[in-house]
């Protein structure tokens, strides 16, 4: 196995982006339920093949069709179900709003760290 040359201040990127990641999604926690977390975080693929397609990676078409699919699926799949639940007081729908956003808060920082991985693994040419 080759050592590569990737500087401590790339490493540290990555790790501060990905202990915010894990941060932010954990204390969404206290607003959000567990499953509303995993659905998600499931949409992972999004905020990585659109900070990838900024930073200018590409990808094939078929790429991004599975990764509109999946949303869409996750999607249909959180909008569906019985809207039965009761609330008891107004700041329920505000606590869940706080919690969605720091799921995509979350999400936002996997990308940042996806897209800063494959940019260091393409360029330093380290293989997972």
């Amino acid at each position: 196995e080759q050592l590569t040359e990737i500087s401590k201040y790339q490493m540290l990127s990555i790790s501060l982006t990905s202990v915010a990641s894990t941060l932010t999604s954990v204390m969404s926690l206290r607003y959000v339920i567990y499953p509303v977390q995993v659905l998600f975080k499931s949409c992972k693929p999004v905020p990585v093949l659109v900070l990838n397609t900024i930073m200018g990676r590409t990808y094939p078409l078929k790429k991004y069709v599975n990764v509109v699919i999946i949303t869409t699926g996750v999607a249909l799949f959180m909008g569906g179900g019985s809207s039965t639940s009761k609330h008891s007081g107004g700041s329920s729908g505000d606590s869940t709003l706080f919690g969605a956003t720091m799921l995509i808060t979350s999400l936002f920082f996997d990308g940042v760290t996806g897209a800063n991985e494959d940019r260091l693994m393409a360029a330093e040419h380290v293989e997972p």
